[in-house]
């Protein structure tokens, strides 16, 4: 991971307080509505995940970060790790934060936290092939070292319970 002058200096990144999670929460499930995800399951998709990250983070299997501009929340991620290898999960900048440098700072800040306390070897990211955020990854140096193909249809979530989601298709 390298540093690139796209980082913007305003941006601080910091582990996420307890008291955060609800803002992420909403953050998450206003995304995807913003995403045309009008599904009613999809909120409830939304907290379930967030309460396996939460469960994650208790069991020290990583950490979620936040980007803050001027005091205001400004964008998120997490980083969750083992078997030598940490993976970011929803490397999210808030829609009006957006060209303000607020993902090179999130992720360059939790790779070099992720290469000193983690015992990794590598990090996993997941972008689509030509996007904007593989281009932001590999402008940090990330490289492209493989290539995977959509291996599922994707349909809507569908919620059965405390903890089972299943795909409706």
């Amino acid at each position: 991971v390298r540093k690139v002058p796209q980082i913007n200096p305003e941006v601080t990144v910091r582990k996420i307080k307890p008291s955060e999670w609800p803002e992420i929460q909403k953050r998450e499930i206003a995304l995807g509505q913003l995403g045309n995800d009008s599904d009613p399951s999809f909120a409830s998709f939304i907290k379930l995940r967030i309460k396996e990250y939460q469960r994650l983070l208790e069991l020290q299997k990583g950490d979620c970060f936040i980007a803050q501009l001027d005091g205001q929340s400004v964008g998120h991620l997490m980083l969750f790790h083992g078997e030598k290898m940490a993976c970011f999960q929803d490397v999210v900048t808030y829609p009006d934060f957006q060209g303000n440098g607020v993902c090179h700072a999130l992720v360059y800040s939790a790779s070099l936290y992720a290469l000193q306390y983690y015992d990794i070897d590598k990090l996993i990211i997941i972008a689509e092939k030509q996007s904007l955020a593989q281009k932001i990854y590999q402008n940090l140096g990330l490289e492209v070292v493989e290539e995977i193909t959509r291996l599922y249809k994707s349909t809507p979530w569908q919620y059965h319970g405390e903890n089972t989601i299943q795909n409706k298709g």
